[in-house]
C-alpha cells in the first residue's frame, strides 16, 4: 500500500525541492523538507506519474501518468499554482488539469518518457503501447493558451 501511495503522489523532496517565486524565478529550498504538490486519485486525473516534469515560463508543471485517465491508458497533465491568502498568510496551492487522455488505440497508451516543449509550446512525449502496430508512438499535445 505504501509503495502504491508513493507512486501516485508527486512530491518535491530533498535537494530537488523547488519553489516558484511571484516574479517567475525558481529557487532551490527546503533541503530536508518535502511538499506534496498533487496526489493522483487513480481515476480520470491519472495514476502512476512517469518520466520527468517540465516547467513552462509561468512556473506551471507538465508531466504524464502511465495509467488512469478516462480510458485507463494514461494522461498528459498540467499543474498550475496560485497563492491563497488567509489571515495574513500566503499558501501556494497546486491544481491539476488533464490536457489529454490516451485511449490506447491509434493515439497511443501508457506514456513513459518525459515531456519536452517546442518553440510554439506544444508538448511531445513517447508512449509504451498503442499506435498502428501496438508498439508505441511519439505524440504531440497542443498546449492550451492561458
Amino acid at each position: 500500500m505504501r509503495n502504491t501511495r508513493l507512486r501516485q503522489t508527486l512530491i518535491i523532496a530533498s535537494a530537488v525541492a523547488i519553489m516558484s517565486l511571484a516574479g517567475g524565478g525558481l529557487v532551490l529550498a527546503g533541503f530536508s523538507n518535502e511538499s506534496v504538490l498533487y496526489s493522483f486519485t487513480g481515476g480520470s486525473d491519472g495514476a502512476n506519474p512517469q518520466g520527468g516534469l517540465v516547467f513552462d515560463a509561468k512556473g506551471n508543471l507538465y508531466g504524464t501518468t502511465n495509467g488512469g485517465g478516462a480510458d485507463g491508458n494514461g494522461t498528459v497533465f498540467e499543474l498550475t499554482h496560485m497563492l491563497k491568502f488567509k489571515d495574513g498568510r500566503s499558501t501556494e496551492v497546486w491544481s491539476e488539469d488533464v490536457l489529454y487522455t490516451f485511449t490506447g488505440g491509434s493515439d497511443g497508451a501508457n506514456p513513459q518518457g518525459g515531456l519536452i516543449f517546442d518553440a510554439k509550446g506544444n508538448l511531445y512525449d513517447t508512449t509504451w503501447g498503442g499506435g498502428a502496430y501496438s508498439g508505441g508512438l511519439i505524440t504531440a499535445t497542443a498546449r492550451r493558451s492561458s
